[in-house]
């Protein structure tokens, strides 16, 4: 049950990137998603910094 848990993470986090690239109009790149998604507990918290300092200074909604 666990490991569907982690890989379901996984494949979300992948989602994610995969539309954070269209949106940006990056190419994306599988395998360093798939290497990211697999690393979710550790990368996860290091994308939310990321975020949070990228958008520090946008407008509020």
């Amino acid at each position: 049950m666990l490991i569907a848990f982690y890989l379901s993470i996984a494949l979300i986090d992948m989602s994610v990137d995969a539309a954070f690239c269209v949106t940006q109009g990056r190419k994306f790149n599988p395998a360093g998603a798939a290497l990211a998604a697999l690393a979710w507990p550790i990368t996860a918290p290091m994308v939310i910094v990321w975020a949070a300092r990228k958008t520090r200074n946008h407008p509020n909604w």
